[in-house]
């Protein structure tokens, strides 16, 4: 059904100087732009406002960025809500009439073609559900790259929510959790390791060892599971994948594919004491049955490809 909300984020940019309402940096002609949508969490209204370590990170390496809320969306699923919240951001930054002269100059700087979502918890199945819609819709603007932290992926049949979804990403897609989320444990059917398994290639899975749900937002105090690392450092592995991520498929930065692989490792993750393990499925990816477990023709030594 129907539901008033109010547009409030915060915008991160790469600007000539550093501060509030600077000029933004005439360095490139135009910037992707990515839309950081935050989650649930006792329905806090600055939830939005935990992803100042990506918000400034992502600035500083060329990328527009806006952190918006969607805390008028907390009680109940409202995935398919979610989705067009996002989509209606980015109507308000990218097309709608503004005298906002700093918002002016700044979208004159978007490129269009080059967006990217980023989502936790039910934003993460918030962004999604976006990417969905904006394909059916056909936005003035192009999603180009979806990256879900922990994501949800509920039954979307609360009384709260459209009967519609589940949502499968259509666009390059990173899944990032944490071995010890104690938020996500299936229940319901709620995981977004379905989300990955649906997603089209190319697609990332990344697990960080001894990881949580909260450890994401940095307003999130409730250290749920039994972390064994620190936010500080969770928040490093993130930082890491999530520039990694958006440099390769906003940025055609193409040194990041053997990262995102796990073939390589930053020093500063490095220095953790941690493992983070990879799932990496490239574009051209070669998909071989080695056995689907038929009765005929093949016996109990015999597999699929006719080896022993």
């Amino acid at each position: 059904y129907p539901k008033e909300v109010n547009l409030i984020g915060k915008l991160y940019y790469p600007a000539t100087y550093a501060g509030e309402d600077k000029l933004i940096s005439t360095d490139f002609s135009e910037y992707p732009m990515i839309i950081i949508a935050h989650g649930c969490h006792y329905a806090k209204e600055y939830n939005y406002l935990g992803y100042d370590y990506l918000g400034n990170q992502l600035a500083s390496r060329g990328f527009i960025c806006a952190s918006i809320t969607l805390h008028e969306l907390a009680i109940g699923w409202r995935i398919h809500h979610r989705g067009m919240t996002i989509l209606k951001h980015l109507d308000a930054l990218l097309i709608e009439p503004t005298t906002d002269t700093t918002a002016t100059s700044i979208r004159s700087k978007v490129n269009f073609n080059m967006i990217g979502l980023l989502g936790h918890s039910r934003g993460g199945e918030g962004v999604v559900a976006a990417q969905n819609i904006q394909t059916e819709f056909k936005c003035a603007y192009d999603i180009k790259a979806i990256l879900a932290l922990a994501p949800t992926d509920g039954d979307n049949f609360d009384s709260y929510s459209p009967q519609i979804g589940p949502y499968d990403p259509v666009a390059p897609y990173m899944m990032i959790y944490g071995t010890e989320d104690h938020e996500l444990r299936g229940s319901g059917g709620n995981s977004g390791f379905r989300t990955y398994d649906r997603a089209v290639r190319p697609r990332h899975y990344l697990a960080i060892y001894g990881g949580n749900h909260n450890f994401f937002n940095d307003k999130w105090d409730h250290a749920d599971g039994s972390p064994t690392i620190t936010r500080v450092e969770q928040k490093e592995i993130t930082t890491v994948y999530v520039t990694a991520f958006f440099s390769n498929y906003l940025l055609d930065q193409q040194a990041y594919v053997e990262f995102l692989a796990g073939y390589t490792v930053s020093p500063s993750i490095g220095a953790i004491n941690t493992t983070v393990l990879h799932s990496d499925q490239p574009k051209r990816w070669i998909h071989l049955t080695v056995d689907d477990s038929q009765d005929v023709p093949a016996g109990v030594d015999t597999n699929s490809l006719g080896f022993t």
